[in-house]
């Protein structure tokens, strides 16, 4: 919970919009998600995926790049060379990163349940 949100109470508006210069409706945060919350955990969804994924990513490539530069040397140049070792490469570093993927991923889906009532308040 960011601090603005700590300092809104129901009913009033944000301590810094005082004065009339931002907003001066009253914030009806019972009832709804305020931007900054709904940007935060979209934020983090992305960064989560981007973290699933990269292990996969780099091993595919750096796997094409080994096998690319293997081609460049043999003067190989079938296209389909690349795609069983890529494939396996990917499956290996799925098996061996499977654990931390999923305690990442069980993390940020409990801490999103955790947080539910404070989402909504």
């Amino acid at each position: 919970m960011t601090a603005s949100e700590v300092e809104r109470r129901e009913g009033e508006a944000p301590s810094g919009s005082a004065g009339g210069g931002g907003r001066s409706l009253p914030c009806k945060s019972k009832d709804m998600m305020s931007p900054e919350i709904v940007i935060d955990i979209g934020r983090r969804a992305i960064e989560i995926g981007l973290m699933l994924a990269a292990p996969m990513l780099v091993a595919s490539l750096v796997v094409g790049l080994i096998v690319s530069i293997f081609q460049a040397v043999t003067q190989i140049n079938e296209v389909t060379l690349t795609f069983i070792p890529k494939i396996i490469a990917v499956f290996l570093a799925l098996i061996f990163f499977l654990p931390w993927m999923l305690q990442l991923i069980i993390g940020y889906t409990s801490e999103l349940y955790m947080n539910i009532p404070n989402y909504i308040r």
